[in-house]
């Protein structure tokens, strides 16, 4: 097992899946959560919508679109995959946290200021929403790191495993024993990235899921 290959691989998978969730995901629920009229609600239960359908419904037809469109068997296709399975929870953890969280006032203040959109929402608004930030990367970060099934369907290359996939290399057949204290081993090393996380983010994911549940 090259245990530092697939750590690279898991991270940069992880990692970049999680960027873009946070930028695509707090965006778009600004902009939802802001918008007048019926179409914010429209687009909330839209994207509301997606929760309910699992990734894994639709991966005859995910797999036919990476394959046809060039990116199959490369770190592509399941950050495609991951983005877009957890996009709508990650919208809708952010819309919730805007409209319980964040005073229109301060927007309406700068505003005033002639403060544009993009420094209000990026100087002002992004600091104010730091626990739902925390609360999107460790809920959708976690099973983005230990997700095996994706991976396995679509990184074929020993180059280009996670580490989930990696640990596969431990388990026995019929004419080879499972090797417990090297899996258990690899299970633990996996697990310490995700440990020191959590660690240093926790005080921020439990506020995060906790605003807008008692109004009053």
């Amino acid at each position: 097992m090259n245990y530092f290959r697939s750590l690279k691989n898991s991270v940069l998978i992880t990692a970049i899946s999680v960027t873009i969730l946070l930028l695509v995901g707090s965006m778009a629920g600004y902009a939802i959560a802001r918008l007048k009229g019926k179409m914010g609600p429209f687009f909330q239960i839209f994207f509301l919508a997606g929760m309910i359908v699992s990734a894994q419904m639709s991966i005859i037809p995910m797999y036919r679109i990476v394959n046809g469109i060039g990116i199959g068997n490369t770190i592509a296709a399941p950050i495609c995959l991951y983005v877009t399975s957890a996009l709508p929870f990650s919208i809708f953890l952010y819309t919730n946290f805007i409209k319980s969280g964040v005073p229109y006032a301060l927007e309406e203040s700068a505003c005033i200021d002639r403060a544009s959109v993009p420094y209000t929402f990026f100087r002002i608004v992004i600091p104010l929403t730091k626990p739902a930030l925390v609360s999107i990367v460790i809920t959708q970060g976690v099973p983005i790191w230990n997700d095996f099934f994706f991976g396995m369907l679509f990184l074929s290359s020993p180059e280009k495993k996670t580490l989930p996939l990696t640990m596969l290399n431990f388990i026995g057949d019929m004419e080879n024993a499972t090797q417990w204290n090297m899996l258990f081993a690899a299970c633990f090393l996996s697990a310490i990235p995700i440990l020191i996380i959590y660690v240093f983010l926790q005080r921020y994911f439990v506020s995060g899921l906790t605003v807008g549940a008692v109004k009053g």
